[in-house]
């Protein structure tokens, strides 16, 4: 299957802060136990010249045709102001998500990794980007030139909207070349879900102690997760990899079992067959198999679960349950739904009890 692993580097920094906030390594590790992402606004990145645009060639092209065609200047000022409006609003219309395209950058793991006692995060890229949700959004590597982007008459005019989202949100200055950044960019800054499945590593700085170190892997055991540790070429001022065990033992498999301590009938196995979030309508569905029947209390746990980690944003989910080799137009063996705070746990066939 095609994979194209992009990295994100992450601080480390465990911090305490006041009042309810948490420090930034809890953050950064609660959403990958939650499988979520945080899409952050233009102006709330780290370069003040993120989204630099001119529409100097825009204006020119759209005078020349308002000349030919006989248009009013009035009109054509209006329409050179909303373009205006239009740009500058972007820091509230827009989402991103910046990803690197090595995990062995020295300047990245100094300048986002707290100078190597973070950690880096491996995607699939392909995974992140597809999701299970109904929302558009756009995937493209930066572009770094020497000077700001030109919007022209052909970036607002062509059907496909990419043009000009590449031009505003996908230009940056040739001196950040060496992140060779990709990036995804969402309708709005937002929490996201993402697939669990698009996590491929988890990779620890050279100096994160040790201790952080085991309580990450501790915390997303039970995962389909390679764990590696950063060291430094001998002779050289580069770093490459080092693949480690996890020994912390989980008792169940993540999203694919409910272990036997709230099942009491042993470890009970399920796949996902089906997994859809509306973002616009704050609503999940997902579909189930399970291997054999469990009670109101198992599907109540794996109820919480899924809602805290597929769809924590959703007001509502939907949750369709059959048992293997139950017949797929038929009733399901039970819905496990949750709507507005509260959960409703329905069995219409057999139980484990």
């Amino acid at each position: 299957m095609k994979t194209e692993p992009v990295y994100k580097y992450r601080s480390g920094n465990n911090e305490l802060r006041t009042g309810k906030e948490i420090s930034d390594l809890e953050r950064d590790i609660r959403s990958i136990e939650q499988n979520s992402l945080f899409a952050s606004s233009i102006d709330s990145l780290n370069d003040p010249c993120e989204a630099l645009v001119f529409s100097d060639k825009l204006k020119r092209e759209t005078k020349l045709a308002s000349n030919i065609l006989g248009g009013k200047n009035a009109d054509l000022e209006g329409f050179h102001s909303q373009i205006d409006q239009l740009i500058s609003s972007l820091n509230e219309k827009v989402g991103i998500y910046s990803l690197a395209g090595r995990y062995n950058h020295e300047l990245l793991w100094a300048h986002y990794a707290n100078s190597h006692k973070g950690f880096c995060v491996e995607y699939d890229l392909y995974k992140l980007q597809k999701g299970y949700s109904n929302e558009d959004l756009y995937t493209f590597r930066i572009n770094y030139s020497s000077r700001p982007p030109q919007l022209s008459i052909s970036d607002i005019t062509s059907r496909d909207i990419l043009s000009a989202i590449k031009k505003v949100a996908g230009s940056k200055s040739k001196e950040w070349k060496y992140e060779d950044e990709t990036r995804i960019v969402f309708d709005k800054p937002k929490l996201r879900h993402y697939h669990p499945k698009a996590i491929i590593g988890i990779y620890f700085g050279l100096r994160m102690p040790t201790e952080i170190r085991e309580d990450i892997m501790k915390r997303l055991s039970g995962r389909d997760l390679k764990f590696y540790e950063i060291i430094q070429t001998p002779n050289t001022y580069c770093f490459e990899r080092r693949e480690i065990s996890n020994y912390n033992k989980s008792e169940f498999k993540y999203l694919e079992e409910i272990p036997n301590t709230i099942t009491g009938i042993g470890n009970v196995s399920f796949t996902i067959t089906h997994l859809e979030y509306f973002w616009s309508y704050k609503k999940g569905l997902i579909e189930t198999e399970f291997e054999k029947p469990v009670s109101k209390d198992a599907l109540r746990w794996l109820a919480e679960l899924i809602k805290n980690h597929l769809f924590r944003e959703a007001d509502r989910v939907f949750m369709m349950h059959r048992l293997k080799g139950e017949p797929k137009d038929g009733i399901c063996w039970s819905n496990s739904n949750y709507i507005l705070g509260a959960y409703e746990i329905s069995i219409y066939g057999i139980t484990s009890i």
